[in-house]
């Protein structure tokens, strides 16, 4: 019998910098799984961003927060 591998990688948000799991191998349980977003907001995201984002900023974006965090 084959055993799949299921990729999983630990990453770091390029929006606000917080360490999250990105489960590629198996998008069910990904922490991204389920989030809806805005139309056209993805394509934004895919020009501003080159990597994956956490579920936190993922729901900040759903919910119409800009893109980038404002500067403290």
């Amino acid at each position: 019998m084959t055993q799949i591998q299921c990729k999983h990688e630990y990453k770091t948000c390029p929006r606000c910098g917080a360490g999250f799991e990105c489960k590629t191998g198996n998008i069910l349980q990904c922490q991204c799984y389920g989030i809806v977003l805005p139309e056209g907001i993805q394509q934004k995201m895919e020009t501003r961003y080159r990597d994956c984002l956490c579920r936190h900023c993922l729901e900040e974006l759903g919910r119409g927060a800009p893109l980038n965090i404002p500067a403290e």
